[in-house]
Protein backbone atom coordinates (compact mmCIF):
# COMPACT_ATOMS: atom_id res chain seq x y z
CA UNK A 1 0.00 0.00 0.00
CA UNK A 2 1.45 3.68 -1.03
CA UNK A 3 0.74 6.20 1.22
CA UNK A 4 0.62 9.49 0.05
CA UNK A 5 2.65 12.43 1.55
CA UNK A 6 1.14 14.66 4.16
CA UNK A 7 0.87 18.57 3.13
CA UNK A 8 0.57 21.34 5.88
CA UNK A 9 0.77 24.21 3.49
CA UNK A 10 4.12 24.39 1.88
CA UNK A 11 5.44 21.70 3.79
CA UNK A 12 5.37 18.33 2.78
CA UNK A 13 5.26 15.07 5.03
CA UNK A 14 6.66 12.41 2.68
CA UNK A 15 5.18 9.55 4.77
CA UNK A 16 1.61 10.47 6.85
CA UNK A 17 2.88 9.61 10.20
CA UNK A 18 3.69 12.30 12.77
CA UNK A 19 5.40 10.64 15.70
CA UNK A 20 4.21 11.76 19.27
CA UNK A 21 5.92 14.00 21.39
CA UNK A 22 6.98 11.84 24.07
CA UNK A 23 8.34 13.77 27.49
CA UNK A 24 11.51 13.95 29.69
CA UNK A 25 13.99 13.41 27.23
CA UNK A 26 12.54 10.22 25.06
CA UNK A 27 11.22 12.31 22.24
CA UNK A 28 15.44 13.65 21.67
CA UNK A 29 16.94 14.63 18.76
CA UNK A 30 18.30 10.92 17.85
CA UNK A 31 14.47 9.51 17.78
CA UNK A 32 13.37 12.83 15.98
CA UNK A 33 16.28 12.87 13.52
CA UNK A 34 16.19 9.27 12.89
CA UNK A 35 12.23 9.41 12.21
CA UNK A 36 12.65 12.58 10.28
CA UNK A 37 15.31 11.16 7.90
CA UNK A 38 12.78 8.42 7.13
CA UNK A 39 10.30 11.10 5.63
CA UNK A 40 7.78 10.86 8.49
CA UNK A 41 7.71 13.85 10.92
CA UNK A 42 9.57 13.43 13.90
CA UNK A 43 8.65 15.65 17.12
CA UNK A 44 10.43 16.84 20.07
CA UNK A 45 9.39 17.13 23.40
CA UNK A 46 9.94 19.78 25.44
CA UNK A 47 8.39 18.72 28.81
CA UNK A 48 11.23 17.91 31.36
CA UNK A 49 14.23 19.28 29.46
CA UNK A 50 15.48 21.18 32.18
CA UNK A 51 15.40 18.43 34.56
CA UNK A 52 18.52 18.39 36.89
CA UNK A 53 21.26 15.66 34.28
CA UNK A 54 24.81 15.68 34.54
CA UNK A 55 25.44 18.22 37.59
CA UNK A 56 23.62 20.42 35.99
CA UNK A 57 21.89 23.23 38.11
CA UNK A 58 20.71 26.70 38.44
CA UNK A 59 17.31 28.35 37.51
CA UNK A 60 14.55 25.75 35.13
CA UNK A 61 13.21 27.57 33.28
CA UNK A 62 16.54 28.75 31.83
CA UNK A 63 17.98 25.17 31.70
CA UNK A 64 14.54 24.08 29.85
CA UNK A 65 15.11 27.15 26.94
CA UNK A 66 18.68 25.99 26.86
CA UNK A 67 17.85 22.50 26.40
CA UNK A 68 14.92 22.57 23.97
CA UNK A 69 17.49 25.30 21.81
CA UNK A 70 20.39 22.40 21.90
CA UNK A 71 17.89 19.59 20.88
CA UNK A 72 16.54 21.57 17.91
CA UNK A 73 19.88 22.77 16.60
CA UNK A 74 21.71 19.18 17.14
CA UNK A 75 18.16 17.58 15.43
CA UNK A 76 18.93 20.38 12.68
CA UNK A 77 22.43 18.88 11.78
CA UNK A 78 21.42 15.35 11.93
CA UNK A 79 18.83 15.73 9.16
CA UNK A 80 17.41 18.38 6.86
CA UNK A 81 13.57 16.88 6.70
CA UNK A 82 11.17 18.91 8.44
CA UNK A 83 10.38 18.16 12.15
CA UNK A 84 8.47 19.50 14.76
CA UNK A 85 8.29 20.35 18.59
CA UNK A 86 5.57 19.38 21.17
CA UNK A 87 4.87 22.47 23.71
CA UNK A 88 2.12 21.82 26.31
CA UNK A 89 0.24 25.24 27.17
CA UNK A 90 0.23 23.82 30.54
CA UNK A 91 3.96 24.20 31.00
CA UNK A 92 4.85 27.71 33.24
CA UNK A 93 7.49 28.19 31.11
CA UNK A 94 4.90 27.83 27.74
CA UNK A 95 5.52 31.16 26.22
CA UNK A 96 9.55 31.18 26.35
CA UNK A 97 9.36 27.84 24.46
CA UNK A 98 7.50 28.68 22.20
CA UNK A 99 9.90 31.75 21.62
CA UNK A 100 12.99 29.01 21.50
CA UNK A 101 11.05 27.27 19.14
CA UNK A 102 10.09 30.43 16.91
CA UNK A 103 13.80 31.49 16.88
CA UNK A 104 14.89 28.56 15.98
CA UNK A 105 12.75 28.40 13.21
CA UNK A 106 11.43 25.27 13.37
CA UNK A 107 8.44 23.52 10.75
CA UNK A 108 5.98 22.50 13.13
CA UNK A 109 4.75 23.43 16.94
CA UNK A 110 2.26 21.04 18.09
CA UNK A 111 0.24 22.47 21.00
CA UNK A 112 -2.02 20.54 23.99
CA UNK A 113 -2.70 20.12 27.82
CA UNK A 114 -4.88 22.70 27.29
CA UNK A 115 -6.22 25.22 24.19
CA UNK A 116 -3.51 27.16 23.08
CA UNK A 117 -5.12 30.10 22.66
CA UNK A 118 -2.64 32.69 22.11
CA UNK A 119 -0.12 30.69 19.86
CA UNK A 120 -0.19 32.79 17.04
CA UNK A 121 0.71 35.93 18.97
CA UNK A 122 3.42 34.34 19.77
CA UNK A 123 4.37 33.08 16.42
CA UNK A 124 5.27 36.06 13.92
CA UNK A 125 7.64 33.62 11.64
CA UNK A 126 4.50 32.34 8.88
CA UNK A 127 6.84 29.67 7.79
CA UNK A 128 6.36 27.72 11.05
CA UNK A 129 3.01 25.22 10.79
CA UNK A 130 0.71 25.79 14.37
CA UNK A 131 -0.80 22.28 15.31
CA UNK A 132 -3.07 22.49 18.40
CA UNK A 133 -4.13 18.91 19.98
CA UNK A 134 -8.01 18.71 20.31
CA UNK A 135 -10.17 16.39 21.51
CA UNK A 136 -13.39 17.38 20.65
CA UNK A 137 -14.80 19.01 17.58
CA UNK A 138 -16.37 21.82 20.07
CA UNK A 139 -12.42 22.40 21.05
CA UNK A 140 -11.47 22.83 17.62
CA UNK A 141 -14.43 25.12 16.95
CA UNK A 142 -13.27 27.49 20.41
CA UNK A 143 -9.68 27.71 18.75
CA UNK A 144 -10.50 28.36 15.28
CA UNK A 145 -13.30 30.99 16.02
CA UNK A 146 -10.65 32.33 18.75
CA UNK A 147 -7.73 32.73 16.37
CA UNK A 148 -9.58 34.05 13.20
CA UNK A 149 -10.95 36.78 15.33
CA UNK A 150 -8.17 37.98 17.80
CA UNK A 151 -4.91 37.08 14.92
CA UNK A 152 -6.45 36.49 11.66
CA UNK A 153 -5.05 33.02 11.48
CA UNK A 154 -6.26 29.45 12.01
CA UNK A 155 -4.63 26.35 12.60
CA UNK A 156 -2.50 24.92 9.61
CA UNK A 157 -3.70 21.41 10.79
CA UNK A 158 -5.36 19.96 13.49
CA UNK A 159 -4.56 16.96 15.98
CA UNK A 160 -7.06 15.15 17.09
CA UNK A 161 -6.89 13.03 20.05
Amino acid sequence: MELKSLNIGDLKIEIPIIQGGMGVRVSNCSLVSAVSKEGALGVIASVGLGEIVDGSEGDYKKRSREALRESIRETMKRTDKPFGINIMCALTNYDELVAVAEEEKVDVIISGAGLPMKLPSLVKNPRTKLLPIVSSSRAAHIICTNWKRKFNRLPDALVVK
